[in-house]
């Protein structure tokens, strides 16, 4: 059957109109077998919830299968009776370390050998890799394009790589894909039982992509696909959708399958007016400008961290005004600057509850794993005084006989007797406080600490010295149990599950325990339980990929070091997938996972230079001249400025608005002015009255929150010891200051006090009686 394409603008109605698609199918036939391939995992549940919605009675839709590529590879393999050993990403990044430093010992790396053993490396090589497998750029082509000495040997290392999988019946997750689209071709059968196939929500495809949705529209009954289209500007704003359907064409034609591709105008009447001028008029030259009318809101910080607090206001203010959660979304760009001040700024304005923070967080960045690393490094360090202080201070870690008083009384002696590091040096220092007087003056009286207090206390330090420190070489195996046994088995653990048990003669640090008390801030239980099991899999990643690595000969001994190392690294290119049930909660996601989620109220942080639009990274390995080169020479590697299109997602994600788009950016970076990007200057110029609006939401350095704007009670105070000191008080600060003297008299006292003394330490007249005064 052919493919049908449909083209229509962003927001245009495409999902719903697949999911009319859908309907009709299912009502001719009840029982029609239909897959829905989607971009991602919030894609996929948002079209869930939306097909559920269309009947709110049936509470399950049989036969209507959701997948995204990878898990779409995985279905059809298995399928055709080929299910296959897939390599995780911290085996995978194991596996090619070692290939190389195997190729390193027998000299065959000549441009690389000297960095061939670095992570950087390692990880650049493993991305090339994935690179050329999304294109369908097999070994031995590519060898057979390689021209210089560098294209000589990566042309090596692929295929030493593909050598090795296949050697050991291994694929990667691209290598899913060739086996996917193999079994398609060898296969006639295969997927011929799929009455509709759809595709949504997406605005790229790679080769493999294209290339297995071209075989697989070729066997269902029918294929729907949807595009975004951006009619007469494909040069322009629509280049990354007019390459995605070029592509599709292209291997259509090749592979001799008819694409038939229709065209939706879409209904945009439902959009604010100004929104409507946004869409249409965005990067025009000489575009018409317009009123904003409510439709626009432009905010400037100082900062990332004022910024998401304005835009928290902003967003907390239309909630109060009745708005919906699930009508707000907060796509950002660069999510490793935002997360935190968008979380702390939510905690402080009592919205933390509210918020669906949907991304993927670097496991690294966990508080419980960075604290379990401070403890791996003690050693290393010679347990140096500081480090250790804060290890026995930290709350993931339960430290029999290191813990209250007792942590005390160890810093009092290491000051007194100004240990900086040393496990001697500890032990010494134990044994003389016992000996030195706690008053110099009185060499009879009380000793830093008692002699029995010094046994204990070095006892117990004897034994965390005994438990922290690791063997100086074991197999990974034994590193693993090892590690596991010091952090601690789970009080909650399935009896069943021996795989995970603590021998109980092993003491701990009781991590895992430690993890499941209740915190004060939610979710914070959640989220380092779920780190936890990540660094689990980690660790048991690590034990599959030594087995593996058997075959390169490597030694099963490894050093501590370079256990820790590869630990670094695994856990460095690991994320955790945090997306908490979004009903009823404002939506907080990258700009890249926002596309295709229509939203009444649509919020872009970040739009200063070089962060949104993003400065495209380069290329460690190819010039854009040379991958220009490689792809007259039959190698398809896309350059920089293809690979990077923000001003395709930056258009898709001002179509998703219907009532209101709030654009945000940062003023100042490292003390310097920060100028706006083209993307925030482009919206701006459509408008005549934007200029006005700016200078009316501009956070000024060093302000403070308005008294008709405060979002919290530590806003609110500092809103009125500002507004006080300024002279006669307005009735917005009158009536906050009421409000806090009245309810929040200990908040109000100790942030405006600190503020005030300074400026009026002269003064003989109290500041509480002058400015009560003042407002009377």
């Amino acid at each position: 059957m052919p493919t049908n394409l449909l083209l229509a603008p962003v927001g245009a109605g495409k999902t719903e109109y697949a999911l009319d698609r859908l309907a009709d199918v299912v009502q001719a036939k009840p029982f029609a077998r239909v897959w829905v391939l989607l971009s991602g995992e919030r894609q996929i549940n948002t079209f869930r919830q939306r097909m559920l919605a269309r009947n709110p009675e049936r509470r399950a839709v049989f036969n209507v299968e959701l997948f995204n590529f990878y898990r779409l590879y995985r279905h059809l393999l298995d399928a055709a009776g080929e299910p296959q050993r897939c390599l995780d990403e911290t085996a995978r990044m194991r596996l090619i370390r070692s290939l190389l430093m195997h190729l390193q010992r027998e000299h065959m790396l000549e441009r690389f050998g000297a960095i061939a053993h670095t992570p950087g490396f390692v990880r650049i090589i493993g991305d090339f890799i994935y690179e050329l497998k999304q294109n369908v750029i097999y070994p031995d082509d590519f060898r057979r394009a390689a021209r210089s000495a560098k294209d000589v040997e990566l042309a090596q290392i692929y295929g030493a790589y593909q050598t090795l999988l296949q050697e050991n019946d291994l694929v990667d997750r691209e290598g899913e894909g060739w086996l996917a689209l193999d079994a398609l071709q060898a296969q006639p059968r295969l997927a011929v039982d799929v009455d509709l196939l759809l595709v949504d929500g997406f605005d790229q495809f790679n080769g493999l992509q294209a290339r297995l949705l071209t075989a697989l529209s070729s066997r269902a009954g029918e294929c729907l696909v949807t595009l975004t289209t951006v009619p007469g500007r494909e040069a322009t704003v629509g280049r990354r959708f007019q390459r995605a359907l070029e592509r599709l064409q292209a291997v259509h034609d090749a592979a001799g399958e008819p694409l038939t591709v229709g065209v939706a105008a879409g209904n945009l009447s439902d959009r604010h007016p100004a929104l409507r001028h946004l869409v249409a008029h965005i990067f025009r030259p000489q575009p018409e400008l317009q009123a904003a009318e409510g439709g626009i809101l432009w905010i400037e910080a100082p900062e990332p961290p004022q910024e998401a607090a304005a835009v928290l206001r902003e967003v907390k203010r239309r909630l109060l005004a009745g708005v919906a959660p699930d009508d707000i979304l907060i796509a950002v760009r660069d999510w490793a600057l935002y997360a935190e001040p968008i979380a702390s700024t939510a905690h402080l304005y009592g919205m933390a509850s509210g918020l669906a923070m949907q991304f993927s967080e670097p496991l690294t960045e966990n508080p419980a794993i960075t604290a379990l690393f401070d403890l791996l490094e003690l050693h290393e360090g010679d347990f140096r005084r500081r480090d250790l202080l804060d290890v026995v201070r930290s709350p993931y870690f339960e430290l029999r006989g290191l813990d209250g008083e007792w942590i005390e009384q160890l810093d009092r002696v290491s000051r007194a007797l100004v240990v900086t590091r040393g496990r001697q040096g500890w032990i010494a220092a134990l044994h003389a406080a016992s000996r030195i007087p706690l008053n110099p003056e009185e060499p009879e009286g009380e000793t830093l600490l008692s002699r029995q207090a010094a046994t204990e206390l070095e006892n117990a330090l004897t034994r965390f010295f005994d438990r922290v420190t690791p063997p100086p070489a074991a197999s990974v195996t034994a590193y693993v149990r090892w590690l596991e046994a010091l952090i601690g088995d789970d009080p909650e653990r399935d009896p069943d599950e021996d795989d995970e048990m603590v021998p109980p003669d092993i003491s701990s640090v009781n991590m895992i325990a430690r993890l499941r008390k209740p915190a004060q801030r939610v979710g914070l239980v959640e989220r380092d339980l779920t780190a936890m099991a990540k660094l689990k899999g980690v660790l048991r990643a690590m034990i599959s990929t030594q087995v593996l690595l058997g075959v390169l000969a490597d030694d099963e001994q490894i050093s501590w070091g370079d256990f820790l190392k590869d630990l670094h690294s695994a856990v460095a290119h690991t994320t955790v997938q945090r997306a908490p049930n979004r009903d009823g909660r404002v939506l907080v996601t990258t700009v890249t996972d926002a596309r295709g989620l229509p939203h009444r109220h649509v919020f872009i942080l970040g739009l200063s230079e070089g962060m949104f639009p993003a400065k495209p990274p380069e290329d460690p390995l190819y010039l854009d001249a040379e991958r220009r080169q490689l792809a007259q020479a039959g190698i398809p590697l896309q350059t920089a400025s293809e690979r990077a299109d923000d001003e395709g997602l930056f258009y898709e994600l001002i179509s998703l608005a219907r009532e209101s788009i709030t654009l945000s950016r940062p003023t100042v970076k490292n003390g310097a002015p920060w100028a706006p990007s083209h993307l925030w200057r482009g919206a701006a110029q459509l408008y005549h009255d934007a200029p006005a609006i700016i200078r009316l939401n501009r956070v000024p350095v060093g302000a403070v929150v308005p008294a008709e704007q405060v979002a919290s009670v530590h806003d609110a105070a500092l809103a009125v010891a500002d507004g006080l000191s300024r002279g006669k008080p307005d009735a917005a600060t009158t009536r906050l200051y009421n409000w806090l003297l009245t309810d929040h008299l200990d908040t109000w006292w100790h942030i405006w006090l600190g503020r005030e003394i300074e400026a009026r330490r002269m003064s003989r007249v109290h500041p509480h009686d002058a400015y009560t005064g003042r407002l009377s």
